[in-house]
């Protein structure tokens, strides 16, 4: 999914001048990432970009946080130009100021931007062969953490197949994959992988958590928040260097977890480590959910 829009922002100036901003927005199919620029502007020495989401509480203007660049305002310095990376899908606003040693100048023009998270539907499968994430998908990682679409070697079958893995060596990473897949009124519901490990070291994901865990396995949620693990990805629990194929009754997990299938139930796929692929990480290949 790809969305451009251009906008002409005017900015009322404490800096005694007015200068026009254009911004250009754009979504890629499985992160949300917003990338800014604008004219240069006479007198100014640096720009501050500010984003919030419409939820936010009124009267604290553009206390976003979430960016991988910084919580709200990020600080152009004298670039005329700023991608703000790694945010969730949802509803934004983003305006731009100028500044020199003077001060700072107002808000430009408010943009607005929404962006909603594709939800998956039965039956799912997905064997990586377009060489990108669809945008029921959301990556989500720490650290040096890192998600790849990326050409298979010798993991089962096809052109591609998705990594987890920490490319700097001795940083510990949590990577993130989530499904969001509507499974309202269903029963019968299988999920099949495959996962291959590369010495990957054990990390025991537990049984429940909430939001994240520096752990390794699979974990379901019916509301994004409380997570409950259906498979453990450790040596215990089966996984090899040569690929293995898992399936898990996803009926029985969400009955032993209490919750219920809904509309936008949510399948999270991760990996934590501190070494790049072959010394450590996690490859997966044909997710299917039927």
């Amino acid at each position: 999914m790809s969305v451009n829009t251009v906008y002409t922002l005017k900015v009322r100036s404490l800096l005694f001048f007015v200068f026009m901003i254009v911004v250009s927005i754009s979504i890629p199919s499985y992160a949300m990432d917003v990338s800014l620029s604008w004219n240069n502007s006479y007198g100014a020495t640096g720009y501050k970009v500010y984003y919030e989401t419409l939820s936010s509480a009124p009267g604290s203007p553009y206390t976003g946080t979430g960016a991988i660049q910084g919580n709200s305002p990020v600080d152009a310095k004298n670039n005329n130009q700023c991608v703000l990376s790694g945010l969730s899908y949802g509803s934004y606003r983003f305006a731009v100021t100028a500044y020199n040693t003077y001060g700072e100048s107002d808000y430009s023009d408010e943009v607005v931007l929404s962006a909603d998270m594709k939800t998956a539907a039965l039956p799912f499968s997905e064997d990586f062969e377009s060489g990108t994430l669809a945008a029921c998908w959301e990556v989500h990682s720490t650290g040096a953490g890192r998600i790849r679409v990326s050409p298979s070697d010798d993991l089962i079958s096809g052109k591609y197949h998705l990594t987890m893995d920490s490319p700097y060596d001795r940083t510990y990473s949590l990577n993130e994959l989530i499904l969001t897949i509507d499974l309202n009124g269903r029963s019968g519901v299988i999920l099949q992988f495959q996962h291959k490990e590369y010495r990957d070291e054990n990390h025991v994901m537990p049984a429940s958590f909430t939001g994240s865990s520096n752990s390794d396995g699979v974990a379901i949620s019916a509301d994004g928040t409380t997570w409950y693990k259906i498979k453990g990805l450790t040596s215990t629990d089966g996984i090899t260097s040569g690929g293995s194929t898992f399936q898990v009754d996803l009926d029985a997990a969400v009955a032993a977890a209490s919750i219920s299938y809904n509309r936008t139930f949510k399948i999270k796929f991760q990996q934590y480590d501190n070494y790049s692929i072959a010394i450590d990480g996690f490859a997966f290949d044909n997710i299917y959910i039927d």
